[in-house]
């Protein structure tokens, strides 16, 4: 108090504020993990900012008033990686290596020193291999979407490492729609399903969209469809999404339509697992 009413402006007392509070907090914690042992209990893969990383969690928050980088040590396939690049959580129970590389091991050792909240921690040695075994992905996020003729168009797409995403659209007659709406998520991706209806409805737009993202980390964009002449009809359409020069036995789809209707028309499944667009599958009970 003595401290704060030596404060003649505001950003004196601003931090003093943030101080007392950090403090409290501190002995909060100090309070709610008072005897218990730091050690840490799990070195796993975790995903950070949309992308792959190596998560160190320990029982007892660390005390971020020191170094802790210092006592941690990470080898990728034996070579030492910078220490700098390590992230506490916001809870402090988290210390996160951010954007490690797919198909690649790590080993990652705990030096004692780290300072908690009551006590230091335990030696511990992890080996570990990234899972993400596929270095480029794409996909679409959602289905199903009901796009105005006279706003904008957009469809929302998430990849992986790829620089740029191509997309055939393909108008579908209203005669076929019940049809495509039948097919299971399997039928709508497999290259051979997709190449008979390539043969029976009309491809309409082939186009390349560059894709905006940073290495290793999964992006979500969207495709703007608004300057595409041949969606300002109303009706139904088919999207199939690749990467370019890649020739895959799956390519995703989007089912959508361009109409000025607000209304929707859901089918009842008797036994569905889950709805997919317009599609159901699955055994347990419940229903789009």
């Amino acid at each position: 108090m003595k401290q704060r009413n030596q404060c003649n402006n505001v950003s004196c007392l601003t931090a003093l504020y943030r101080q007392r509070v950090a403090r409290l907090q501190q002995l909060k914690l100090e309070n709610q993990y008072a005897g218990q042992d730091m050690v840490v209990s799990s070195v796993t893969e975790q995903t950070y900012d949309n992308a792959a990383a190596i998560g160190v969690r320990f029982t007892v928050p660390v005390d971020d008033s020191e170094d802790f980088r210092r006592f941690l040590t990470i080898y990728q396939d034996g070579r030492q990686l910078p220490r700098d690049k390590w992230i506490l959580s916001d809870d402090r129970l988290l210390v996160i290596y951010p954007f490690v590389e797919p198909q690649t091991t790590y080993n990652v050792k705990v030096r004692p020193g780290i300072r908690a909240v009551n006590r230091e921690t335990q030696i511990v040695n992890r080996s570990l291999s990234s899972r993400h075994g596929n270095f480029t992905e794409c996909g679409f996020s959602g289905s199903g979407f009901v796009m105005s003729a006279s706003l904008k168009r957009a469809l929302p797409v998430t990849t992986l490492n790829v620089d740029e995403v191509e997309l055939d659209l393909f108008r579908i007659p209203p005669q076929d729609i019940p049809r495509w709406s039948n097919y299971g998520s399997s039928e709508r991706r497999n290259y051979y399903q997709l190449s008979r209806f390539s043969k029976e409805n009309r491809l309409i737009h082939t186009g390349r969209f560059p894709i905006q993202h940073k290495r290793n980390q999964r992006t979500t964009s969207n495709l703007d469809l608004s300057s595409i002449a041949a969606l300002d009809q109303d009706g139904a359409y088919l999207a199939i999404l690749r990467i370019p020069g890649h020739y895959e036995y799956e390519y995703d789809t989007n089912f959508f339509t361009v109409s000025d209707l607000g209304l929707q028309v859901r089918k009842k499944c008797r036994f569905p697992a889950y709805c997919d667009a317009l599609n159901c599958v699955g055994t347990a009970a419940g229903e789009c």
